[in-house]
């Protein structure tokens, strides 16, 4: 098993090394080569690694993980009503013109939320592998701002919106 090490030094010159401690601060970027594992526990009880061969993507894996403060993801615009979900998993929808909602690029227990802004209206429809109730696309053809949630159960398949009024359109009405 690998172990962190400091330099020792005395005025410019390294005297000997020692194990990086709990007293000591790192300050500089500590750089792990692609598809190298930061391990935690005795039993390598929980994993941080960028995986760059498969995914290239950073994953936490092991035991559960808790965020004691805020996860924070960007929003991105997609205004066709085409959402890459490779690019995140919020994203606003302010049409104008017609849309066929559509998804790409899904994750298998991928999730996230639309907010979709249709005030003008424009005409809504989806495509053959997104599901979405009939009643729930007539609901989002009509003037309004809709909160959706979706979720794709497996990879590059199906993805389930939900719409729901947001609370300013509540508010409206």
């Amino acid at each position: 098993m690998a172990k962190l090490v400091k330099s020792i030094y005395t005025g410019s010159d390294v005297t000997s090394l020692g194990e990086i401690t709990s007293s000591d601060t790192i300050e500089d970027d500590l750089i792990f080569a692609d598809n190298t594992a930061l391990k935690f526990g005795t039993n390598s009880d929980a994993v941080i690694q960028y995986d760059e061969t498969t995914d290239d993507r950073l994953e936490i894996t092991g035991t559960t993980v808790y965020v004691q403060k805020n996860a924070v993801s960007t929003v991105t615009a997609e205004n066709d009503g085409s959402f890459d979900l490779a690019t995140g998993n919020y994203f606003t929808c302010t049409p104008t013109g017609a849309i066929d909602l559509t998804f790409t690029n899904e994750t298998a227990g991928q999730t996230g939320t639309i907010l979709l802004v249709n005030t003008t209206p424009q005409v809504v429809t989806v495509a053959a592998d997104v599901f979405l109730s009939d009643a729930d696309l007539t609901t989002i053809n009509v003037a309004g701002t809709y909160l959706m949630s979706y979720y794709s159960p497996t990879e590059l398949t199906y993805t389930y919106p939900q719409p729901q009024p947001s609370q300013k359109a509540r508010k409206e009405s």
